[in-house]
């Protein structure tokens, strides 16, 4: 994915790093999952062009960077 514009500072702050205002699928191969974990089943097929707004982000120790996002 990737991303747009940065939002400022403030709450979802990931290493100091504000969400991004939006997200592009850019893989023609994207999977959406429901929760933070490595074994959950795949619940859609995001299509190359998709636009999707980030609403936390967490960093896994085992699963690295996981986002809550929206479909718009």
């Amino acid at each position: 994915m990737s991303q747009g514009n940065v939002s400022g500072g403030g709450v979802g702050e990931v290493g100091g790093r504000g969400l991004p205002v939006r997200l592009v699928v850019v893989s023609q191969n994207t999977g959406l999952y429901p929760r933070q974990d490595g074994e959950a089943e795949k619940i859609a097929q995001l299509t190359q062009g998709e636009f999707l707004v980030p609403m936390v982000q967490a960093a896994g120790a085992a699963t690295g960077l996981w986002s809550r996002l929206k479909k718009v």
